[in-house]
């Protein structure tokens, strides 16, 4: 069996002996052996808050490396102590001595 392109550029038979792959190998397993490691940048801003929380909830799918924001040095100190993470970095220079 071999591979039919249709006019919208899409497979429509896989390749013999070719399994499926889903778009993201890890969707299969999201408690992966290997975790993936992430920084998040802009920690503190809605996005970034998302991302702390949804990286807490899957702890054993990421490694958090590091953890950066502008100004908010109070809200990056507490979600580096509740993910365990030792870098943190601010952008505002006056925040230095208070994280």
């Amino acid at each position: 069996m071999s591979s039919a392109i249709s006019s919208e550029n899409t497979v429509s038979a896989p390749l013999e002996g070719m399994q499926p792959r889903s778009a993201n190998p890890r969707s299969a397993n999201p408690r992966s052996a290997n975790p993936r490691s992430v920084s998040v940048l802009g920690s503190t801003g809605s996005i970034g808050c998302n991302t702390v929380d949804l990286l807490e909830n899957n702890r054993d799918a990421f490694t958090v490396e590091a953890l950066t924001a502008g100004t908010n040095w109070k809200l990056l100190a507490e979600q580096a102590i509740k993910l365990g993470e030792s870098i943190a970095v601010i952008n505002d220079e006056s925040a230095y001595d208070d994280l």
